[in-house]
């Protein structure tokens, strides 16, 4: 399904969080039980390799993680989507442009101040996210940038239409949700951003 997180936004009161490795995994878990109220916690079938070694991180809700400093362009990710992007930011830095990487662990409460300290040091974003361009981490992203540092934004993530059945990785590739979208996505934000 492709439409879980923006379902899950919308209820009243509702948590929602997208782990991208098996330490935040655990982390969320581990802060969803102190929270009172209902959470809801996206997991994929596709096991989650670390994005770092830190076994004991903060993974309250309303945060986000630095998995990469840059200066560039910020990209915020969720789930699977910061691998893909750590994959982008090879080949970014070859064409000159340093990406910094944000694992937005938590898309409600969606951590705004977050996303502003970063976007005020690069200029410009991208939101990656492996589900709809409507009412995810692309939505969230939109609303805050729009209503309090608008810069040039561009998005990776599924277009408004249904999904077919295939592998993880056969889907990816078929919608466009790979390391190779986020480079694209990231070159023409910084070109928009340096106009």
């Amino acid at each position: 399904m492709t439409e879980d997180i923006t379902l899950m936004r919308a209820m009243p009161n509702m948590s929602v969080a997208v782990p991208s490795d098996r330490n935040s995994v655990r982390g969320i878990a581990d802060a969803a039980r102190r929270l009172e109220g209902p959470v809801y916690i996206r997991l994929g079938q596709t096991p989650l390799s670390q994005l770092n070694d830190d076994p004991d991180g903060d993974f309250s809700f309303g945060g986000a993680r630095l998995l990469r400093e840059g200066t560039s362009v910020t990209v915020c990710t969720c789930g699977i989507m910061g691998h893909q992007a750590l994959k982008a930011a090879d080949i970014l830095d070859q064409q000159g442009i340093d990406i910094e990487i944000l694992d937005f662990y938590s898309l409600k409460p969606f951590p705004e101040q977050a996303l502003l300290a970063s976007v005020r040091r690069t200029g410009c974003c991208v939101a990656a996210e492996e589900h709809s361009c409507i009412g995810g981490l692309c939505s969230a992203t939109a609303e805050c940038l729009s209503t309090t540092y608008p810069v040039p934004v561009r998005f990776v993530a599924i277009d408004d239409q249904f999904v077919h059945s295939g592998t993880p990785d056969e889907l990816r590739e078929y919608f466009g949700l790979t390391w190779k979208e986020i480079v694209n996505a990231a070159a023409q934000a910084w070109a928009l951003r340096r106009r």
